[in-house]
């Protein structure tokens, strides 16, 4: 179940994801492999609630498709959970803002370029796992960057950790600073990765 409201606790309807099964719940550092799979598909109703049936106990991921005219997601990207056993449920909270006046000091239009530590060439296909800094709160996986390494999405205006990488592709990890605060309107900031951290795959 996917419970989208607004940061003051209205519930946001017309909100669309798409729900992906996954081998792992999350990347935990370089060499997993989460490679999501189409599960399901829907929509908020006017509680602000989506709910899908008859998923098999595993990890899963929830992607915003579409966002209602009336709320900006913060931050949009991918996020989900576990469903333990056949009886147990899983709820995923998305936050949205109370309205899209709020964009310009809260979201920032923001592209990420994700290039090889050691010689600078873009990196495709490859997801970062995000984090608010200092907090446990649940991770933000980006999408897969494209065949330039750019990731384009909105963020908040608030602290993130490049914390890992997610996706189809190992062994890679975030090389360096991978500190950064979204500013102004628009925001670029560079993830260097290292692709020669021990583990199979190729990155």
């Amino acid at each position: 179940m996917v419970a989208a409201t607004t940061t003051s606790g209205a519930p946001v309807p017309g909100a669309k994801f798409t729900v992906s099964a996954m081998d792992a719940c999350y990347s935990d550092g370089p060499g997993a492999d989460l490679n999501p799979r189409f599960a399901a598909r829907g929509g908020t109703g006017s509680d602000g609630v989506m709910t899908i049936e008859g998923l098999a106990p595993g990890c899963y991921s929830v992607t915003l498709t579409e966002a209602p005219t009336a709320h900006l997601p913060v931050p949009s990207g991918l996020f989900g959970g576990e469903i333990a056993g056949d009886n147990d449920t899983l709820t995923v909270p998305i936050e949205f803002y109370d309205g899209p006046a709020r964009l310009p000091e809260n979201v920032v239009d923001t592209t990420l370029r994700v290039t090889d530590l050691e010689t600078n060439d873009p990196i495709d296909g490859l997801g970062i796992r995000l984090q608010r800094c200092d907090t446990s709160g649940i991770d933000l996986i980006t999408p897969p960057s494209d065949d330039s390494g750019i990731i384009e999405l909105e963020l908040a205006n608030t602290c993130y950790d490049a914390v890992g990488v997610a996706g189809t592709t190992a062994p890679c990890a975030p090389a360096g600073i991978t500190r950064f605060t979204p500013e102004g309107n628009s925001f670029e900031y560079g993830i260097l990765i290292n692709q020669d951290y021990p583990g199979p795959g190729t990155c």
